[in-house]
């Protein structure tokens, strides 16, 4: 994979906001399965929101950029 199009995925919001997805939908299973499973660390816990919403404004920042840049 080239350095543009790595960058121009990167830069998209659309991979952010699929990112966010994941991580809510695994932190919303550690909660509803609880920690005795071993395979769901109890950090997930604690993390899984912050950054499943950190994620998300990330993928709001990227679309703010690319549309600010369409209207210049």
């Amino acid at each position: 994979m080239d350095r543009e199009r790595l960058v121009g995925l990167l830069a998209h919001w659309r991979t952010w906001w699929d990112l966010a997805t994941v991580v809510f939908g695994v932190w919303l299973l550690a909660v509803l399965f609880g920690t005795s499973h071993p395979a769901i660390p109890a950090v997930a816990f604690g993390l899984g929101l912050p950054a499943s919403v950190g994620l998300f404004f990330v993928g709001f920042g990227c679309l703010a950029w690319r549309q600010r840049g369409d209207r210049e």
